[in-house]
């Protein structure tokens, strides 16, 4: 076990040092490179097919040109190619190239060698129950007949079966120190999980066993798992995944979730891994359902990665079970119909948008919705309503806007409409209010916003001598909105308990906080990226 003291050193030191391209060439395997000028190679691209050379080897740096247009240093690229963090890209490098870091390693704390002392015991234990699962046949025979998997298949996650306690014990014993403390809280002396058990090793991301889930053989039997006080409980681990992160750089960094994690345990365990695309494949039963419809009801920030859901109609019982009975290509036309989760919601819901009231309904079940989601979902969901309901993508963004800042409560209303009122009667008071900061943006309602914008157009048309009836007439020339005939007389005729002054003053005020909150969100949601 080796931990980096000083990664900001030792990161600079093996990069002076090692050979990017030998790396490279050793990965690949057997492909004709191009010399290209001085120090920079050529060949096609690793990650794709395809008959143009389009990927890039300069000095200390490479360059995919096409397809998801990788590129950067050693580091990267060993995390890219080999599913690392980057801590590890640093180690794997050095001993790659054989360079000594050993003055930028650390001893490890009491508190990693005891962490690292429990996996070795779990590895023992996973190692000696798929043993067990592959010498007794009968036990073997009935769970590969009953999941359709082959030994081949299993192998790699250790998939095993514990007869007794006592013998899972007794054998990890004989080979590495053991107390009865360790005993204990690895949870290794639990019989209702380990006994007469299929046992699922769960490994981490560097493919160490941190804990196990089971199944004891027999009729209505339900998996176990450990509890959330075992020393290697970790939320952001996710089945499988040591496994499947080495594949995401061969399918487009896409990743299948068939059931398993929640979204925030999910977003903690890839965003290291630069996964672009999440497919949740979820059982179809209520469960299923429930966590279908989660994605909609409790919208996650999952930033620029694309989330889509596999339609559970489409599934007899469980994806396991539509593998089962059709193979690989029943799983790939399902993973290939999957929807962004508007979508299936709105397919789900039974939505008839013939008509103006059923297209309202839709919105009013969308605001919650609409009010937290984000990132690539949130401009998804503005070109995907604004087809479906046959607006355009200004009105879709126009009705989050407005339902955000309701929200929010950071607007007055009443200010706004005096501040309009006063700009729309006099050119001296939208020149004012335009000199103190005011812009379109300042307003709320996209009605508002048209009229100030076309308080310029009138401006600049008609100087001090326009009128609110030149603003209009501007507005409608540009807009087309006929909403807006009304709503200006009673802009006009409403009193109002603010001054101009303190209008000017409540909107602008209003809009910086909106600003501020608008960048605070932008914020956070970049922090999932990073």
């Amino acid at each position: 076990m080796r931990r980096i003291a000083d990664i900001n050193s030792a990161k600079e030191f093996v990069r002076e040092r090692a050979n990017l391209l030998q790396i490279i060439e050793e990965d690949v395997g057997d492909v004709e490179w191009k010399e290209e000028g001085s120090n920079t190679y050529v060949i096609t691209s690793p990650f794709r097919n395809e008959t143009k050379p389009s990927f890039k080897v300069s000095g200390n740096r490479f360059k995919d040109w096409g397809g998801e247009q990788h590129g950067g240093d050693v580091f990267y690229w060993a995390q890219l190619w080999h599913g690392l963090r980057f801590e590890e890209s640093i180690i794997h490098v050095a001993d790659r190239c054989k360079i000594d870091i050993s003055k930028y390693l650390r001893d490890p704390t009491p508190e990693e060698l005891q962490a690292s002392h429990y996996k070795q015991i779990n590895k023992i234990a996973a190692e000696w129950m798929h043993q067990c699962l592959r010498e007794n046949s009968l036990v073997r025979d009935d769970y590969l007949a009953r999941s359709g998997f082959t030994l081949d298949m299993i192998e790699p996650y250790l998939v095993g079966y514990c007869p007794t306690v006592d013998a899972l014990i007794s054998n990890v014993a004989s080979q590495i120190q053991l107390s009865e403390e360790d005993v204990n809280k690895l949870e290794l002396n639990r019989r209702d999980l380990f006994t007469n058990s299929i046992v699922y090793p769960v490994h981490n991301h560097s493919g160490d066993v941190s804990f196990f889930y089971s199944k004891q053989l027999g009729e209505d039997k339900h998996y176990m798992g450990m509890k959330k006080e075992h020393p290697l409980h970790d939320l952001g681990i996710i089945y499988g995944f040591h496994i499947a992160k080495n594949e995401l750089r061969r399918n487009g960094a896409k990743l299948v979730l068939i059931e398993g994690a929640g979204h925030n345990d999910i977003l903690k365990a890839i965003k290291n891994y630069k996964v672009k695309e999440l497919i949740f494949c979820y059982d179809n039963d209520s469960t299923g359902w429930t966590k279908s419809l989660n994605l909609i009801n409790n919208p996650k920030n999952f930033g620029e990665i694309l989330v889509t859901v596999t339609s559970p109609q489409d599934i007899d019982t469980d994806p396991h079970e539509a593998w089962k009975q059709g193979g690989d290509g029943v799983v790939y036309q399902m993973l290939s119909a999957a929807v962004v989760p508007l979508e299936y919601y709105i397919n789900r819901g039974g939505f008839q948008l013939d008509s103006l009231t059923e297209k309202h309904r839709l919105l009013a079940s969308l605001r919650d919705y609409l009010l937290k989601v984000s990132g690539i979902h949130l401009s998804i969901a503005t070109t995907y309503l604004s087809e479906l309901l046959n607006t355009t993508t200004e009105s879709i963004k126009d009705f989050v806007s407005e339902i955000r800042i309701a929200n929010s409560q950071l607007f007055n209303s009443e200010a706004e409409r005096t501040l309009l009122a006063c700009c729309m009667k006099v050119s001296a008071s939208y020149s004012t209010a335009k000199a103190a900061g005011i812009v379109d943006n300042s307003f709320t309602s996209s009605k508002y916003k048209k009229l100030f914008i076309s308080c310029q157009i009138a401006s600049d048309k008609f100087g001090e001598n326009y009128t609110p009836q030149a603003v209009l007439d501007e507005a409608m020339a540009k807009y087309v909105d006929y909403d807006l005939p009304e709503i200006v007389p009673l802009i006009m005729e409403d009193t109002y308990k603010y001054t101009e002054a303190a209008a000017c003053e409540i909107v602008l005020d209003m809009y910086r906080r909106r600003v501020a909150a608008e960048q605070a969100d932008r914020l956070i949601e970049s922090s999932y990226d990073l």
